[in-house]
């Protein structure tokens, strides 16, 4: 299939219609609970703050601040009966 000179909205249009004809075809095989959707994110475990309390007139020399993180995998179920948050390293 090719496709040209398209605009991004009938870009995005095309390919949510593809992705429905396409759920609509695969999803009716499976349990609700067996159809699941992942998504990872960073965790900053230990968020510093941005602005130093000082004296007027003190001297601060500022340092790098370490930004300890982790990914986290968040998952639900097609029903959300199931729902977990999973720790990468």
């Amino acid at each position: 299939m090719k496709i040209r000179n398209l605009t991004y909205p009938e870009v995005e249009e095309c390919v949510r219609k593809l992705f429905v004809q396409c759920r609509d075809q695969i999803l009716p095989d499976y349990k609700s609970d067996d159809v699941f959707n992942a998504d990872e994110t960073g965790l900053f475990f230990q968020c510093l703050p941005n602005k130093t309390a000082a004296f007027k007139g003190e001297e601060y020399h500022g340092g790098k601040q370490s930004k300890p993180r982790v990914t986290v995998l968040l998952t639900s179920s097609y029903d959300r009966t199931i729902q977990k948050a999973e720790v990468l390293c």
